[in-house]
Formats: C-alpha cells, structure tokens, sequence
C-alpha cells in the first residue's frame, strides 16, 4: 500500500470508530457520559482522554475533525468523552468527580489526560478527580476560568478582525451540527444552550488552584499563547512556576509568542504539539519552560532559537534536555520576563 492508500483505510477505520460508542454511568449522581473509543490497534500502549473545546463534542463534524488529527498523529488509544445526560444543578468538582468515576468504569487504569480551549478546563479538573490514575496532564490553549472573561472581550474582538475568515467557517460548521438530519447518531446535546450550560459548570478559580490540587505524581504541561485572547498568559505561567515549586520537575511549559487561541485553524499543530508532549513525557525528557512561534500559514510551530534546544533534544516545539533548565532552555524566572518583552507581531 502506498501512503494515499494507508491513510484511506486509517479514515474509514476512524470512520467506523467514531459511529460507535460505550456509555458509563456514575452510580452515585446517575450523570451518563459518552466514550469514544478509537486508534483500538494500538492498545498495547496508554490511552489518552482528550477533551476537545467548546461546541466540538465527538458527535459534531467539527469534533470529528479534530478527533480525526489527532487520531493521525497519537500512535495510542484514544478515548473521547462527552457528557449524554447530566444533572442542571452542579458545579466543577461534581462534574469532574462523577466523570472520573464513570470513566474508571471503560478503563480502570492509568491515562494520560489532554484538553484544548474549554476542553483543557474539563481536562484538569478530571485529572484532579482521577488522582494517581492521571498520569500525564497535557493542556492546549487552556482558558483559565470563565471569571474575568470580560477582561478579554477586546482581544477576543481583535482575533475576530484577524481571523475573521477562518472563524466564521468554524462557527458555521458549528451551526450545522446543531441540524441533527446529516448525523449518524443524533443525540440530546445537540441543543447549543447544553453546550453552554456545561461551559458555564467549569466555572470558577480553577487554574490558580492546580498546583494545589493536581495530584504530586501527575505531570503537568501547558502550552499557550502570547496573545491567547480568552486567558492571559502570565495566570499559566504563575500556575506552573508555582506547582514547580511544590513539586520540582513536575511541571512545564510551552509560550507561543506570536500566536493567540489555537482554535479549529491549528487542528493538525494542535495533534502535533500533544503528540511530541506526550513522546517528551514517556521518554524521560523534561525542560521546565521554553518558547515557540508559529509560521505564518499556521501549519506549525517552530521552537525560537536558543529556547528549548539544550543538550538532549530532538526536532520539534520544546524537545529539550533533561535539565530543569539547561543550556538552550528557559529557567523560571527568565519565562515571564520573555514573554513581556516579545516584540513579535500578533497571529491572533
């Protein structure tokens, strides 16, 4: 088979994976979620639970196309959670806490646990549920907490003017997995105001809180951009400066200095960066903080020269020594100053 050939049948073998799915329901709030089951060739290695962003649940075309780049890219198991029925009256932790549980119920065992955009704050708050069982945390353009949102309403307008184009085509895809007739399987959160409504359980200061309360033997990194206009960026570096202090080496970063939210334009980047994260973790290497920008057709991320390429890397974003920061590499305290003084134009 030639290459054409391979990813055909990968796709029609994803194709398969993702018209079916397991429920797994939380004996103690009766809360029902969804698990999508893909990349099952691959399982003899760690799963990984990947929680895309807001208005891409699995059963949505854009939710497939994310979940398709990241099935091309992760060489493991993928689990794809959505909540099928949940009660109106919770909060973060109860949310977090009765997901954890029923997942336990598809897969008992240790996971990695990755999120982007809203995803990352179901992400963490899950990973803080499964305790030890979380092995790896791994957040993408995480947004923080829905509280002081507001404050960025203004750079949110900015990334529209920017990347006007590219978002009203993702947001009409949105708009029509809202029609349920194109669907393989409908389902009951195909309502928009469902989708909110569990936006607006992950409120609260979640990402002030995780160094306290991810578990001491989960890893952590977050990956985030200069100009992301939905968090700040200097709250991500606080958070893990702060849980490395706690726990040393537990804890590490990726600041892309030129870009804002990776949204659906970045779905491959995206796939990539989790997958070199995911490598990075699983062969031991670790550098606590390093800096990237992306090119200007958005097809990558490279890493700036002189941040991340210390002794012991390899190709990609971030690939860096073993050092919590050696040479080439990023200590703590030069992060936040970094990121202030970059000078580079904003990609979003």
């Amino acid at each position: 088979m030639d290459e054409a050939d391979l990813l055909g049948a990968a796709y029609h073998t994803f194709r398969d994976e993702i018209t079916q799915y397991q429920v797994a329901t939380d004996r103690t709030t009766g809360d029902k979620f969804r698990f999508y089951l893909l990349n099952r060739r691959f399982e003899h290695v760690q799963p990984v639970v990947i929680y895309n962003g807001f208005g891409s649940t699995p059963n949505t075309t854009l939710g497939q196309r994310y979940l398709w780049s990241y099935a091309r890219h992760l060489d493991r198991p993928i689990i794809a959670p959505m909540a099928d029925h949940v009660h109106r009256r919770t909060d973060r932790r109860r949310f977090a806490d009765s997901h954890a549980h029923a997942l336990a119920r598809t897969h008992p065992g240790s996971l990695h646990v990755a999120g982007m955009s809203w995803g990352g704050i179901v992400a963490y708050s899950v990973a803080e549920s499964l305790a030890d069982h979380a092995d790896h945390l791994v957040t993408l353009s995480s947004v923080g907490t829905l509280d002081g949102l507001h404050r960025h309403a203004w750079r949110a307008l900015h990334m529209l003017r920017r990347e006007g184009p590219i978002v009203r085509d993702a947001v009409e895809t949105i708009v029509g997995d809202f029609d349920p007739h194109d669907h393989e399987h409908p389902a009951p959160t195909m309502d928009p105001l469902s989708k909110i409504r569990r936006s607006m359980i992950m409120q609260r200061k979640s990402l002030h809180e995780l160094p306290d309360t991810l578990h001491p033997g989960t890893t952590w990194h977050d990956i985030i951009g200069v100009h992301d206009a939905l968090t700040s960026y200097s709250d991500h570096i606080d958070a893990v400066l702060r849980r490395n202090i706690r726990h040393p080496g537990s804890t590490s970063i990726t600041v892309v200095r030129n870009h804002g939210h990776m949204w659906a334009h970045m779905r491959s980047t995206l796939a990539e960066l989790l997958a070199e994260a995911l490598e990075r973790k699983e062969s031991g290497l670790y550098q606590e903080a390093h800096f990237a920008r992306t090119r200007d057709d958005f097809s990558t991320v490279d890493p700036v020269p002189g941040w991340g390429s210390g002794s012991g890397s390899g190709d990609g974003v971030g690939a860096g020594s073993g050092a919590r920061s050696g040479a080439g590499g990023g200590s703590g305290a030069d992060v936040g100053e970094s990121a202030k003084s970059d000078t580079d134009r904003e990609e979003g």
